[in-house]
Parts: C-alpha cells; structure tokens; sequence
C-alpha cells in the first residue's frame, strides 16, 4: 500500500536520491519523504492513541454496544474457548431472556448471545489474553490509523498532490481520533468502508480509460469484499456500497466512448459478488460457532422497525446526527445545526472569490466561542452532528456543489437518505460526531483536503482554520471520553458492591454498560408494569426475599406486588450529567 499522486495529479518535483542520502549522512536524520510515509504517519497515530488512551478507564466505554462485546470476549478467555456466551443466572425462571440485564442478548441453544460483529469479537479473544481491554484496543486504533490512510489515498484521487496532510487532519482532527479509543467497530467499518469507496474509483478509471479490465475486475472486487465485510461491522456499509456501486454502472455508462457497455459494466458484477462473499461468510461463521444468524437478525429486526418511528422523528434525527453541535433531540438542535451549515457554506463560498480571512477568521473565533460557552455550562459532553465534529466535511460538500463535481456528491450525499430512513430511532442525541454517517464525513473531508492547493494560499488558509476548529472539536470528544470512561466504570463498580442479592434497572442499556463487571452478578432489566412485575417474581422464585432497584432521579418510588421500598441513596455516574437512585425493597411479611 503506497500513498502517491498520480503523475497527472502530484505537480511535484521528483525525490532527490543524492539530498534524501546527504541528510542521513548528517547524524541520521530521517527526510521528509520519509516522515511522511504511510508507515511513519501509521506509527505516529499509534503513538498518540496509546498516550492518549492511558487517561482513558478502560472499564468505561463510549457506548453500551462496547460493554456488551468486552462482556463477551472476557467470558470467552475466563473459560478459555470460543464460544460467545454471556450466559443469563435467571435462565431457569426466564427462559425466553426477557428480563435479560444485557440489551439485546439473544437465546441460541443452550448459549446467550450479545453479538453485534463477531469477527471483531473472535480477532479481540487473543489481545484480551494478553493485556485485557486494554490491549484489545489495538484494533479500534487500527481501524482510525486505515481510515485516515485511506482518507489520504481519496484526496490524492480529488486532486491533492499528497496525502499526509489528509492522514493528519483525519487521524487527529475528526471522529477517526474518538472511536480510535472505544472498542467499537466503527473505526474498522469505516476504515474498510473508505478503502472501498478509493478501490471502486481505481475501478471507475480503469474503465473509463479503457485499461486492463483485469485491474478494473480487481480493483471492484477488493471494493465488494470491503463494503461486504464493513457491513458485517456496521448496517450502513450496506447503503453505502449499494450506491457505490450505481455509481460504477453508471460512471462506466456515461463516459465510455466505444459502446463496448457491457464489457465495462462487468466491475459492478465483480463488486456485487464480492460484498456477498463477505456476507455469506460471515453468516457461515455465526452458524459455525454458535448456531445462529445474529448479524442478519439484527439487519432484519433493524429494516422490520422502521416504519415504528414516525417522519417527525426521522426528520428531526437527521438534522442531528447531519450537523447539530448538541446532544439533544429538541428542535433547538436542528436549528442550530442548519445555522451550522449555512455558516460554513457562506464561508466556503465567499473564499472562493475572496483573498480575505475575515471571514474563516470569524468562524473560528465563533467555534472557539460555543465551544467555550458549552464547556463551562454543560461539561464534556456528545457533540452529535457529523458537521459540527468534522467541518471540514462541510467545507468539502458546498465545495462539490459549487464545482458540480458529481463523485463525492454521489459517493458521499446520495446515500444519506436512506441511512437516515433505516437507523436506529432513539439514538441521535448520545453519539459522536453523526456515527451512522460517518463514511459521509471522511468523503467529504478527503475531498476539502483533495482542494487544498488548487486555490492558492487563501483556501490553504481557510482550511487551516477549519482544522483548527476541528481539533478544538476532537478535544472535547476525548475530554468526555475520559470522563465518561472514569465516570461508568466506578458507578457501574459501586453498583456490583451493592449487598442485596438481586438488582432490577429500569434501563436495560445501562446494566450492559457495565461489560464484565456485571457478567457474575444477579441482574435483571424491567422497563415497564408488566416486566417489573415478572422480576419481582423471579427474585421470590429463585429464593430471595430483598433486592435493589436503579432508576432514575425523577422517577418516584416504583411499586413492586408483595415488597416494599426500605432504603434510597443517589450512585453519580458522570458529575452533573448522569445520576441514577438505588432503592432497597424488601417482601412484606
């Protein structure tokens, strides 16, 4: 893998063999070339997520998915085998997992299965026998460190004349750098997702150019196997590939000059079986070992509820994770996230035509302001919107429209519709930087840096000033991870300690925050009167006659048939942001 311009793109002078060799002469020194290659940008972004990770609690993580996985994987190395199982205490009074504490565990046999990507679960087994989570972070940091590479190869492709800036900016300055420190697997779907959108243009110039339909064929099936195996990482690589590849058919249709259409329309064939070979063998995997389906499960419960989430909230989602720098599901968020996007396509425009800084300037000190007006108020906290982490994917989109260059607007825009149509509803506001769009953002970014030098010293400039906002952006991501992290890990600790026997939550996402603390404990999940009363049932059945109810502070002592509230104390998970009320019930005699 070898980052370079192409000829007809670079504009750049050839490497000097005798001055590269002159500089090493004189104390060893490293040359530029060299300090900017992909390994050397590979092992310095490594280097910064593993310092910044040491303030992190690995105990702690960004998302309740990210428990559910550690719980998994260390369940896997106490037992030492291969076998998903997080197991369930109540099975033998809840057989069907109602009450299961662990969100979205699943029965399959004689096993319970909390499985969102089982490939990034099996790959995790042996970095956990050597250094627990900690060392399992080495992949999500592994999917940052690919995806800003691979955001490096796109801008070479729109244009730039070299790609380590890209690297940089993406891998430091953007939502690559948060999810590089949470063991999710958007920074590997991301990162595979990106390489597939520069495999597929490879693809779409070979054809156009009538070179060797060999590389074409190629270069589209690397595409597919990588769209296909990101969607057995993440449900939008689907969207995402399936207008890749439209735009392969139609890229081909539209430019090739010789008629020969049907020769050249053969890479979407290609790519097409490549995404389904990467399907297949994941559901061949799952069945292997455990018997079950649980990615399409998920695919299919996912496309099976969407019509349980009106427009109102589908609209007002999108507006959030598009560009909202709040992470609330009010309208306010929308609003301030279209006053966002007008500001940065006003800028982006008028320095097209202008050599002035007045303008960027002004962006940066209004970012720098909202940024500083939100820390003092709120603390650390999700940043939701794609544009708001990552402006420079603003930038990039009203700089595509205004040159009425159709591959990043396809490529990047076109699928979000249907993304927006098919997320999870629910889950806008607590995310980072626009998760489900997250391909969206790297595109875009690539493509604002891919423009870098082609305007001259004022859009280098005002580039600069949106990576500065950026950066002040990606700090706030990993000040509340940190946070955050700390926070959980010691509220769900505190929440193990307790003394009574059983414990029910109102929140079922809340005890899988916990990961493998809770994997050992008596827990149970009740979210309304009728599940409540079923775990009060199965604390009598299985013998107790105390337990410990978490719900949360506004919430009232909740009634249990044949027990009554004796005690109430207040568990801090996140200071001034997040706290939940334990209450002790004991049987009435």
């Amino acid at each position: 893998m070898v980052l370079i311009a192409p000829e007809e793109n670079s504009g750049g002078k050839p490497t000097d063999a005798s001055s590269v060799q002159d500089q090493l002469s004189k104390g060893g020194l490293l040359s530029q070339a060299q300090l900017r290659s992909p390994i050397a940008l590979a092992i310095g972004l490594l280097a910064f997520y593993c310092l910044i990770s040491l303030f992190m609690d690995p105990g702690g993580y960004l998302s309740t998915d990210t428990g559910g996985k550690t719980a998994t994987v260390a369940g896997m190395s106490d037992r030492n085998d291969w076998t998903p199982d997080v197991g369930y205490w109540a099975s033998e009074w809840d057989s069907s997992g109602e009450l299961h504490p662990y969100w979205g565990t699943e029965r399959q046999g004689d096993i319970w299965v909390n499985v969102t990507s089982l490939p990034m679960i099996l790959a995790a087994r042996p970095l956990w026998d050597l250094g627990g989570e900690r060392a399992v972070l080495l992949l999500p940091m592994l999917g940052s460190i690919f995806a800003a590479l691979a955001a490096g190869r796109l801008s070479l492709q729109f244009g730039a004349r070299e790609s380590w800036p890209t690297v940089l900016v993406v891998g430091l300055a953007s939502p690559v750098a948060v999810y590089a420190l949470d063991f999710w697997e958007h920074s590997i779907g991301l990162a595979l997702m990106g390489w597939g959108f520069s495999w597929s243009l490879d693809a779409v110039g070979a054809s156009v150019a009538g070179r060797s339909l060999r590389f074409a064929l190629g270069s589209s099936a690397g595409a597919g196997l990588a769209f296909g195996f990101a969607a057995n990482l993440r449900q939008e690589a689907l969207i995402y590939g399936f207008v890749t590849g439209l735009y392969l058919v139609w890229s081909t249709w539209r430019l090739r000059s010789d008629g020969d259409y049907f020769r050249w329309a053969l890479p979407a064939v290609s790519m097409a079986a490549g995404t389904m070979v990467m399907l297949g063998a994941n559901v061949a995997l799952e069945r292997v070992i455990f018997g079950g389906s649980a990615r399409a499960g998920r695919s299919v419960a996912t496309v099976s509820g969407v019509g349980q989430a009106g427009t109102q909230l589908r609209l007002t989602e999108a507006g959030i994770t598009f560009a909202s720098p709040v992470n609330t599901d009010h309208w306010t968020a929308v609003l301030l996230g279209a006053i966002l996007v007008c500001g940065l396509v006003w800028t982006t425009v008028g320095h097209l035509r202008s050599t002035e800084m007045r303008r960027p300037l002004a962006l940066v000190g209004m970012s720098v302001l909202v940024i500083l007006i939100r820390l003092v108020t709120f603390g650390p906290t999700f940043i939701s919107g794609m544009l708001a982490a990552a402006p420079l994917a603003g930038a990039g989109m009203a700089l595509a429209w205004i040159q009425k260059r159709h591959t990043p607007l396809i490529l990047a825009v076109a699928p979000l519709p249907l993304v927006w149509f098919f997320q999870f509803p629910g889950a806008a506001a607590p995310q980072w930087g626009g998760r489900y769009i997250l391909a969206t953002g790297l595109l875009l970014t690539a493509y604002a840096m891919g423009q870098w030098q082609k305007f001259g010293n004022t859009f280098a400039q005002w580039s600069k000033a949106l990576v500065v906002a950026s950066g002040l952006v990606t700090m706030i991501g990993l000040a509340f991870l940190s946070q955050r992290s700390h926070g959980f890990a010691e509220g769900t600790q505190a929440l193990a300690d307790r003394p009574e026997p059983v414990m029910i939550f109102d929140n079922p996402f809340l005890p899988r925050e916990s990961g493998p603390v809770g994997v050992d404990e008596r827990w149970l999940a009740a979210w309304n009167r009728e599940t409540r009363d079923d775990a009060a049932q199965v604390v009598l059945d299985a013998g107790f006659s105390s337990f410990a109810y978490v719900g949360s502070p506004d919430e009232n002592y909740v009634r249990f048939e044949g027990f009554e509230p004796t005690a109430r104390v207040a568990i801090v998970l996140i200071e001034g942001a997040e706290t939940v009320f334990v209450t002790t019930y004991e049987r009435v005699s």
